[in-house]
């Protein structure tokens, strides 16, 4: 039988990292793929990621670059596409791209795999408002939300196909008409490869890991045209005034797993003397007796293997467009948040801080990492497998 053409849409340069994480290769076994960048056409914005490694060439895929619309209506007029994963943002141009892909007849699919906790407040116009307001370019956002909400959503193709991790997924998400593939989360998946996996870190004496989130310097806020939520002077500062107290106090050492952004070569560690590892983050949570965290999507880790989580904040956090988070995924896991800028360490209890909430923890794991409802047991091979097959679509 003839093997199908499924494409990748992107709308930034695809890095050796995406390749794995959204699973690339695995699709090959399936489709013969294809991976049309599409940045050039939608913003000058974007830039090649160059601290995760442009991806390399590969005999197993093609990936394709686009200038403008006619160079990509002659290859979709040469090379008939069936599916379509839809990695592009919002906007206009890529809503054009959309359309142009459901007049070739492409079915669209859409990955729902990184869905995190929200506040009940979070669709309120009030909070959308202030958000944007603190976010930066007020008049700006509120046009283009309007543009969202009441233009692009009668205009926008239908997804044909869903890919979901958690629960909370057929709530937030599902129009009519389409297709569901349960899966799970990719950090679940790395939880399966890694479970089995000989402990290196845990040979040391214990110690605590902070999940670094890159808080005063995250590239997104650049790409998103967002104001910095803390300023790298204030923030630094406080971070490491608490986590001397808490070494002290507790006699665990903290391990940063740093950011890629927050290491820049020939630049010193923000973090001092401690040690800061990059690319290990799920290793060193599955090894630590503690997590300390804000709302890094890293969490995750931290509730499959079962480890206590203390949720650190700051002034400036609190006050910023990310307060939210904080609040979001404190309610979600029951979890104790510590303001360090205004705290006294006394009230840091040894006693309890290594207690977590068992029920929070594993509803939070069927709601946003797996859903009682999937039946995947190696993420992209099955994914891959359910969408060139329609009979095993749920």
């Amino acid at each position: 039988m003839k093997r199908l053409n499924l494409a990748f849409l992107v709308d930034r340069p695809f890095s050796a990292r995406d390749v794995s994480r959204y699973g690339v290769l695995e699709f090959t076994q399936d489709f013969n793929v294809y991976v049309l960048d599409l940045s050039s056409m939608i913003s000058q914005r974007m830039t090649p990621i160059v601290a995760e490694g442009v991806q390399k060439p590969s005999d197993s895929y093609r990936s394709l670059q686009f200038a403008d619309k006619h160079s990509l209506l002659f290859f979709l007029e040469n090379t008939p596409i069936s599916h379509y994963i839809d990695l592009l943002g919002v906007g206009e141009k890529c809503l054009k791209i959309r359309r142009k892909m459901d007049g070739f007849n492409a079915k669209r699919v859409k990955f729902f795999l990184g869905v995190l906790p929200e506040v009940d407040a979070s669709k309120t116009i009030y909070f959308r408002l202030k958000t944007g307001f603190l976010k930066g370019g007020f008049l700006k956002r509120v046009l283009g939300y309007i543009a969202r909400t009441v233009l692009f959503q009668f205009l926008e193709p239908k997804v044909d196909i869903s890919v979901y991790s958690g629960s909370i997924c057929e709530k937030r998400f599902r129009p009519s008409g389409e297709r569901i593939i349960w899966a799970h989360s990719n950090d679940y998946q790395l939880f399966l490869d890694l479970s089995s996996e000989e402990h290196h870190f845990g040979k040391r004496k214990k110690y605590a890991v902070f999940l670094d989130q890159n808080a005063p310097s995250h590239p997104d806020y650049s790409f998103h045209r967002n104001k910095a939520p803390v300023t790298a002077e204030n923030y630094y500062t406080s971070m490491n005034l608490f986590f001397d107290s808490f070494e002290e106090k507790t006699g665990l050492e903290v391990v940063i797993a740093a950011h890629p952004r927050t290491l820049s070569r020939g630049q010193l560690s923000p973090w001092g003397k401690r040690q800061a590892i990059v690319g290990k983050s799920p290793l060193l949570v599955r090894d630590s007796a503690l997590v300390l965290a804000h709302y890094s999507t890293a969490i995750s880790f931290a509730v499959l293997w079962r480890k206590p989580i203390l949720q650190l904040t700051t002034r400036e956090y609190v006050k910023s467009y990310r307060h939210n988070m904080f609040l979001s995924f404190s309610k979600a896991l029951d979890l104790d948040v510590v303001n360090i800028d205004d705290y006294q360490m006394k009230e840091i209890s040894t006693d309890n801080l290594f207690n977590f909430d068992e029920i929070a923890y594993a509803k939070y794991t069927n709601l946003f990492l797996k859903s009682n409802y999937s039946d995947v047991n190696n993420l992209w091979p099955d994914v891959a497998e359910k969408i060139s097959s329609n009979n095993t679509l749920y």
